[in-house]
């Protein structure tokens, strides 16, 4: 990605690229010409959070979390993932089979 391209989808100025992805305009002018992946990440999430309605809650902050019929971060479901359940399924150090 280029940096003229993430600045243009962030607002137009680096300032404004800047204040999108939580960093100084000096950051930004001292970015590569071609970004490396970790900062076109933050790009594309900063426009993500901006523009797409569709994000889950959970991805929300800001005036979109505010939102009168969103539900609070401790009324979401969360799933367990199966990654966690296997977890707690092996028996810790120090205790009986």
């Amino acid at each position: 990605m280029k940096k003229s391209d993430c600045i243009e989808i962030l607002g137009g100025t680096p300032g404004l690229a800047a204040a999108a992805i939580g960093v100084s305009p000096q950051a930004v002018s001292d970015w590569p010409d071609v970004l490396p992946p970790r900062i076109s990440d933050r790009v594309l999430a900063a426009w993500a959070r901006k523009h797409v309605q569709s994000l889950p809650q959970a991805f929300r902050c800001g005036a979109d979390a505010s939102n009168a019929d969103a539900q609070a971060p401790d009324q979401i479901q969360r799933q367990e993932s199966p990654g966690a359940a296997l977890l707690k399924s092996i028996p810790q150090a120090g205790t009986s089979l």
